[in-house]
């Protein structure tokens, strides 16, 4: 059996990460299963050159990994990431991953590897009836971006655990073990089975989004364009933009757009000029939503202000 320590260091001319195949084709010898030391967790800390090789792998055990250095683009299953500090990712058993170009690092990256037991998790769903966590985290690779955000405290669980770990204490499986239990518990807590925050994160999170809207109002954004920045399923944030706005996202979106649009149209602008700056990809798009909010063409109120203020200055 290899210990975890020497599997994370890979030697230099290990093969490298062949082309990557339609998933469930992938030939067994880009397996590298490796097997825990302990039967519920187990945690490394792990430096990576950028001279070091990592071939394409999976394990039997789900792998947590919190980044603590370096950025870098990592594959699991066919999916790519982009890997900053403060990232905590989540690799279930059976999906193959590995970092992607380590050479082009400039620097070294380093991680705590958390290793958790299929029973451990087992027994973690059934305990606490903690299904949605599985529906939604824990039966797909899944990245959680901290940094900066409400979630960032779930990276101090884990530093915890390379701590205790690297003490070697008699207790450290003990440790280990609960100190788990609270990372995935107050995972549990911190998402519902669409990702949905927390009644305690829910304000922080709209004033993010409304406030993410109204600097990107100008750019292409979809439902998912925002599920995808703050890491919220589609069916949570629908019902967030409903339960707290009473419409639809597309019509806030179109709303603060539209909005814009008539603080410009105080200006002397073109039309189509002011259409394209506030989004609308087309200019009758944009006269059929200003005409259905505000109950006039652009043009008319275009001619309306602006005989107001000729008015005025008479």
């Amino acid at each position: 059996m290899m210990r975890l320590n020497e599997f994370y260091e890979m030697p230099k001319n290990h093969p490298p990460c062949p082309p990557q195949r339609p998933a469930g084709h992938l030939d067994p010898d880009i397996f590298q299963r490796m097997k825990m030391i302990s039967a519920f967790v187990d945690c490394v800390r792990n430096i990576n050159m950028p001279n070091d090789v990592v071939s394409l792998h999976s394990h039997d055990f789900y792998e947590i990994s919190l980044f603590l250095s370096g950025k870098l683009r990592y594959l699991a299953d066919n999916k790519r990431y982009q890997i900053e500090k403060k990232d905590i990712l989540i690799v279930p058993p059976g999906f193959t991953h590995c970092p992607l170009a380590l050479h082009t690092l400039t620097e070294p990256y380093e991680r705590i590897i958390t290793c958790v037991s299929k029973d451990f998790i087992n027994f973690f769903l059934s305990k606490w009836h903690a299904q949605n966590v599985y529906k939604t985290i824990l039966n797909r690779p899944t990245l959680f971006k901290t940094s900066g955000t409400p979630y960032e405290f779930l990276c101090r669980y884990l530093e915890y655990n390379a701590i205790e770990a690297n003490l070697e204490s008699p207790y450290a499986d003990a440790f280990l073990a609960g100190n788990t239990l609270c990372f995935l518990s107050k995972l549990m807590e911190a998402h519902d089975i669409d990702f949905a925050p927390t009644r305690r994160l829910k304000k922080e999170l709209i004033d993010n989004i409304i406030s993410y809207v109204k600097k990107n109002y100008s750019k292409k954004i979809t439902i998912q364009t925002i599920a995808d920045e703050f890491h919220i399923g589609k069916t949570a944030l629908l019902k967030l933009f409903k339960k707290n706005f009473n419409c639809t996202f597309h019509q806030y979106l179109n709303l603060i757009r539209l909005n814009a649009a008539k603080n410009m149209l105080a200006e002397d602008l073109n039309l189509e000029t002011i259409s394209e700056a506030v989004g609308f990809n087309d200019y009758s798009g944009f006269y059929r939503a200003f005409k259905k909010e505000f109950g006039l063409s652009p043009k008319k109120y275009y001619a309306q202000i602006h005989s107001s203020a000729i008015t005025a200055e008479y």
